[in-house]
């Protein structure tokens, strides 16, 4: 009896061995091979901006990631997707323009990094950066794109782009032209007309699905509240005043929740039961650099971040 079971207890060691080393490969496959790739594109301003530095995916080079935050990337991250920033794209830069840059820094990307095509791609593009990852969907080729989501990307027009071209004309015949010093191309392309020709141009294939998010944060009361996260910085107090209505200080809930009647026909899908309270910049930015400019409670937007991002990755997944 006694040899027996410790030949018994042998074996079992043995198979418990292989059970754990079976399930420390599984999970190594699984770091390996992500569920998806989410894609984050920033809009208009976003070289101007800093992020944060980290090791990229795959070949875990230093970077300098423009615009979005740690907590964003690694919100996504722990689900086990692999996060992408776009670079390289023009402050100012058209959507055509910006449009062809993403196009070709994801195309790099993507190909460097699932040369089998077999790991799908979620676009989430912030204000401007929502129309370039429109451009981008209608011309690409290859790239497996399943789903695209806009947050406070203006659909209808930006009311304080509709405001600051219409009561300074000028602006369009001193600082439109491609190659001037001041080239605005890009905050011009935001009035509702051009907007409007942008999206009647855009033949996006139907199996691609668009979803809309909007931003949302009221202005303080009390004067002494002005520079907390939860409320409207005084910068955005005043543009929000502008635009009217619900907005997150540069884009209005019903712009960024509607699009013009004919276009995105069946694609887009406005999700209203979705609302960020983070005002524009707190949306992208890291808390400590809102911090240096005054923001009081900075780390409660990290919390933000951190919450509502998971949530716009996997927004339309069943």
């Amino acid at each position: 009896m006694g040899y027996l079971s410790v030949v018994v207890n042998i074996r079992f060691a043995i198979g418990l061995v292989f059970q754990i080393v079976g399930c420390l490969l599984s999970f190594q496959a699984f770091a390996a091979s992500p569920r998806e790739a989410v894609v984050l594109i920033p809009g208009t301003l976003n070289s101007l901006l800093p992020g944060s530095i980290r090791s990229n995916f795959p070949d875990r080079d230093r970077r300098l990631n423009d615009y979005f935050s740690m907590d964003i990337v690694e919100s996504i991250e722990v689900n086990g997707d692999v996060v992408h920033i776009v670079n390289g794209l023009s402050p100012m830069g058209d959507f055509a323009q910006n449009g062809e840059t993403a196009l070709q820094d994801l195309g790099t990307w993507y190909e460097a990094s699932f040369p089998d095509h077999d790991v799908p791609i979620t676009i989430l593009g912030h204000c401007a950066g929502g129309f370039y990852s429109l451009y981008l969907a209608a011309h690409a080729q290859d790239l497996p794109i399943r789903k695209i989501v806009l947050f406070s990307t203006p659909m209808l027009g930006s009311e304080l782009a509709d405001f600051v071209f219409g009561h300074l004309p000028l602006l369009d015949s001193l600082f439109m032209k491609t190659g001037s010093i001041f080239d605005l191309r890009g905050l011009a392309e935001l009035t509702t007309t051009k907007i409007n020709t942008f999206l009647e141009k855009l033949d996006i294939t139907p199996q691609i699905q668009i979803y809309a998010v909007s931003g949302k944060q009221s202005r303080a009361q009390a004067i002494y509240r002005q520079f907390d996260a939860e409320y409207l910085s005084p910068l955005f107090s005043l543009t929000a005043a502008l635009i009217g209505g619900e907005s997150d200080g540069m884009v209005s809930r019903r712009s960024a929740l509607a699009t013009r009647a004919g276009t995105l026909t069946g694609q887009f899908h406005p999700m209203p039961e979705i609302s960020i309270p983070l005002d524009h910049a707190e949306q992208v930015l890291d808390y400590r650099l809102l911090a240096l400019f005054g923001t009081r409670h900075a780390t409660w937007v990290s919390d933000q971040q951190r919450a509502i991002y998971p949530v716009l990755a996997k927004i339309g997944d069943r």
